[in-house]
């Protein structure tokens, strides 16, 4: 995409931007762009079972891109150069209440075994309706790290372990 192209798209959605957000009530009404909570979320696991599988997770963080720049000073020049080194992501951490059904622990110990399998892990944001809002694609997610619960003889908290993903990227952005 060139510097225009890119211009155009950017424009044209800070006017949707824009007209959508000028009758906020009407929008939301409308079935229009609207703002959603972070509490209605699905997490999917490609690569266990034919469809993906689903699995219920208490917290979902970690959804990072950003990237990395090389400066570079050329002599005679004030200036800086600034060139785009590569991608870096964040370490996507998966958190649940543990039970009898454990595949991400078995997939953690088949990494520590040595055999690292890669899969793609889908993350969708729903609305109230339960239809997709946002989606991410996670690429190439391998597990490496697990932390079991916290336990306490006088607590009353559901056990929680969490599992810590190594990543390539993210799609749908």
């Amino acid at each position: 995409m060139g510097a225009e192209e890119l211009y155009k798209s950017l424009s044209e959605g800070r006017d949707n931007f824009n007209s959508t957000y000028e009758n906020t009530e009407s929008s939301i009404l409308n079935g229009d762009s609207y703002s959603v909570g972070n509490f209605k979320f699905k997490v999917q696991v490609y690569g266990f079972a034919e469809k993906g599988l689903e699995v219920s997770f208490k917290e979902v963080s970690g959804l990072e891109s950003g990237i990395k720049v090389y400066e570079f000073q050329e002599g005679g020049y004030t200036g800086i150069h600034r060139f785009i080194e590569r991608i870096q992501t964040g370490t996507l951490v998966l958190r649940r209440g543990i039970g009898n059904f454990n595949p991400l622990s078995k997939w953690y110990k088949e990494t520590e075994e040595g055999r690292i399998v890669k899969l793609p892990i889908t993350i969708m944001l729903l609305d109230e309706r339960q239809k997709p809002v946002r989606t991410w694609n996670v690429e190439d997610a391998f597990p490496i790290k697990w932390i079991g619960p916290s336990l306490d003889a006088q607590g009353n908290q559901i056990a929680v372990e969490e599992v810590h993903f190594s990543y390539s990227g993210i799609s749908n952005l």
